[in-house]
C-alpha cells in the first residue's frame, strides 16, 4: 500500500501559559508568537488552572495576526499590565477572528503605536481586520492614549480601545477609568489636538455591539493651545507689530465612546464619563512703537476647545448609534476657559498705544449624555438621566440623520445655559432629518434660567414630531403632533418620576412615582402608530412585558 505524502503544515496551536513572566518558555509572549506561526484558524492560548497574578510587560507584545482565543480559563485570574509604557494587544490581520475572555487589561499606553497622525488604543488596537473580535468578561481599566505634544502634535484616540475594523462584540465587560488626551501644541499660535473616546474609539470601518457591559469613569480631554508670539518693536516712525493670536484648545469628544462607525449599546450602562475641551492660550502682546510710531495691537485670545458628548459622541453621515434597553447617566460635557487677549504695545512719543486683543468667551460643553451630529440616532427602552452640559444636558442634536426616540425616558438632566434644553437641544435647519418621538417622556430636566425650554429646545422654526409622549417644558412651536386624536401629546405636565434607581433589570431606571403619574397608560408601541419600518418593543427596559392591562406607559419602564 503506497504511503501518502502530506504537505508541510503547522498544526492548530493550543498553547498553555504557565508563567507570569514577560518572556521565555510558557509565557503569553511566546504563546502569541507560536499562534501567529500556525496555518490553522482554530488556535487557543489557555492559562493554566489556578494561575493567578499579573503579567508586567517590559516591551510590546507581538502583533496578533492569526485567529485565536486568549483566556477562557475560569480558574485562572490574569491581569496584563502595560506598565504605563506599552499598548497591550494589537490585532492586525485580514479576516481573522480573535476572542479575549476573562482578562484584565490595565495601565496600557499607546505610545508605542500610531494611526496616521494620531495615537490610539491604550489597551487594545484593532485595525485592518474584516473578521470578528469578541471581548467577553474582561475589565479594561486605567489605560491611556496620549497624543504627542510638540511640533508634530497628534490627536489621542481611544483611551481603552481603538476599534477601526471588522465586527467587535463586547459582552459582560467593564471599560472604566481610561484616559484619552489630545496633544498639546508648542509652536506659537498653534491649536491643541482633539481627544476622541476616553473609553472606546469606534472608527468608520467598525461595527461594535456592546452588551451587558459598563463604560464608566473615562475621560476625553482636548489638548491645550499655545500662546501667541509677542510683536516686534518698531523702528523710529514705525508702529510696533501686532501680537500673535493665541492657539485654540482641542475638542474633548466622547468621554465614554466616540463613534464614527456603527455602534449598538444593549442592556448596558454609560455613566460618569467626562468630555472636556482644551484650554485656549493667551494672545501675544503688541510690540512697542518707535518714536512717533503707534503700539502694535495685542493678539486675540485663543478659543477653548468644546467638550462634546460626555457619555457618547457620534458624528458622520454614515454613522449609526442605537441605544437599546440601556442607561446613559451622570456624564458631563464641559468646555474650557478661552485665552485672554494680549495687551497692546506702547506707542512711541506722540503716538497712540496698541489696542488690547479680543477676549473670547468660554467654549461650551454640548450633549452631556449624547452628542449626535449628522448621523442616525435611535433609542429604544433607554434612560438618559442626570447628565450635565451647557447645551443639551441629555441629548444634543446637530444636523442629525434619522433620529427616533422610542419608549424612552429623558429626565433629570441639566443644561447650564438658560433655556437651552436640559433634556434635548436640537438644530436641524439645513440638512438634518426629522426627529420622531414615540411614547417618550422628556421632563424633570432643568437649565440655568427660568422659562420655556427646560426640557426641549429646538432652533427657531424647527420641530420634533411626537406621538403619545409627554414633554414638560419646551420652546414655542417646537412640537408637531400629527395624530393628536389617537396619540395625544401631553404638554406642560409634571411626569411625576422617581429619581434613577435600581428597579430591577441590568440597568438603573426611573419609575413613575405613583399611580397619579400622567405617564401611566398614556403611551403606545411604535408599530401601532402606522408609521413605516417601526421596531417591535415587546418588553420595557427591565425586561418586563409591555401592554399591561391592555395599555402602554410612556417612558422606558412599564408599571405592573
Amino acid at each position: 500500500m503506497p504511503i501518502e505524502i502530506l504537505e508541510d503544515r503547522i498544526a492548530p496551536a493550543s498553547v498553555l501559559v504557565v508563567s507570569l513572566a514577560d518572556s521565555g518558555p510558557g509565557t503569553l509572549r511566546n504563546a502569541i508568537t507560536t499562534v501567529d506561526a500556525s496555518t490553522d484558524s482554530t488556535n487557543n492560548i489557555v492559562f493554566a488552572n489556578h494561575l493567578v497574578g499579573t503579567i508586567l510587560l517590559k516591551s510590546p507584545l507581538p502583533v496578533i495576526t492569526n485567529s485565536v482565543t486568549i483566556g477562557g480559563t475560569t480558574d485562572a485570574k490574569i491581569a496584563i499590565d502595560g506598565a504605563n509604557k506599552f499598548q497591550i494587544f494589537n490585532v492586525n490581520g485580514s479576516s481573522i477572528n480573535v476572542n479575549f475572555e476573562d482578562l484584565t487589561l490595565l495601565y496600557g499606553n499607546s505610545a508605542n503605536v500610531g494611526y496616521k497622525t494620531a495615537r490610539g488604543g491604550g489597551a487594545m488596537y484593532i485595525s485592518d481586520n474584516s473578521g470578528t473580535v469578541k471581548i467577553s468578561n474582561c475589565t479594561i481599566e486605567h489605560n491611556r492614549a496620549i497624543g504627542i505634544s510638540g511640533a508634530k502634535d497628534t490627536s489621542g484616540l481611544g483611551g481603552g480601545l481603538f476599534l477601526n475594523g471588522g465586527t467587535v462584540d463586547i459582552t459582560s465587560s467593564k471599560i472604566t477609568g481610561n484616559l484619552v488626551e489630545g496633544g498639546h501644541s508648542t509652536a506659537a499660535s498653534s491649536t491643541g489636538r482633539t481627544a476622541e473616546g476616553g473609553g472606546i474609539y469606534v472608527g468608520s470601518g467598525a461595527t461594535v455591539v456592546l452588551t451587558l457591559s459598563t463604560v464608566s469613569g473615562n475621560v476625553a480631554a482636548g489638548g491645550f493651545g499655545t500662546g501667541g508670539a509677542r510683536g516686534a518693536n518698531g523702528a523710529p516712525q514705525t508702529a510696533g507689530s501686532g501680537g500673535g493670536n493665541g492657539g485654540g484648545g482641542g475638542a474633548g469628544q466622547g468621554g465614554g465612546i466616540w463613534n464614527y462607525g456603527i455602534t449598538t449599546v444593549v442592556k448596558s450602562t454609560i455613566s460618569g464619563n467626562v468630555a472636556i475641551g482644551g484650554r485656549g492660550a493667551n494672545g501675544g502682546a503688541g510690540g512697542h512703537g518707535g518714536v512717533g510710531g503707534a503700539g502694535g495691537n495685542g493678539g486675540e485670545g485663543g478659543y477653548a476647545g468644546y467638550g462634546q458628548g460626555g457619555g457618547i459622541y457620534s458624528n458622520g453621515y454614515s454613522t449609526v448609534l442605537t441605544l437599546n434597553s440601556s442607561t446613559v447617566s451622570g456624564n458631563v460635557a464641559d468646555g474650557n476657559i478661552s485665552g485672554i487677549g494680549g495687551p497692546g504695545g506702547l506707542g512711541g512719543p506722540g503716538a497712540r498705544p496698541g489696542f488690547h486683543g479680543y477676549d473670547p468667551h468660554r467654549s461650551p460643553g454640548t450633549g452631556g449624555g449624547v452628542h449626535s451630529e449628522y448621523g442616525a440616532l435611535t433609542t429604544i427602552d433607554a434612560t438618559i438621566a442626570r447628565n450635565v452640559a451647557d447645551k443639551g444636558g441629555g441629548i444634543f442634536l446637530y444636523e442629525n440623520g434619522p433620529t427616533q426616540l422610542d419608549n424612552s425616558t429623558i429626565a433629570f438632566n441639566a443644561a447650564r445655559i438658560a433655556r437651552d434644553g436640559g433634556g434635548l437641544w436640537g438644530y436641524i435647519q439645513n440638512s438634518g432629518s426629522p426627529v420622531i418621538v414615540i411614547s417618550t417622556v422628556i421632563g424633570d430636566n432643568v437649565t440655568g434660567g427660568r422659562g420655556a425650554g427646560q426640557d426641549l429646545c429646538m432652533n427657531t422654526g424647527q420641530v420634533i414630531t411626537a406621538y403619545a409622549s409627554l414633554i414638560e417644558s419646551f420652546t414655542a412651536a417646537s412640537i408637531s403632533a400629527p395624530n393628536v386624536k389617537d396619540f395625544p401629546v401631553l404638554e406642560n405636565l409634571n411626569p411625576l418620576l422617581d429619581p434613577l434607581h435600581n428597579n430591577g433589570g441590568p440597568t438603573l431606571t426611573c419609575l413613575p412615582a405613583n399611580i397619579r403619574s400622567p405617564l401611566i397608560g398614556a403611551g403606545t408601541l411604535p408599530v401601532d402608530t402606522g408609521l413605516p419600518n417601526m421596531p417591535s418593543v415587546p418588553d420595557d427596559q427591565r425586561g418586563h412585558g409591555r401592554a399591561v392591562a391592555g395599555t402602554v406607559d410612556i417612558g422606558a419602564v412599564e408599571v405592573a
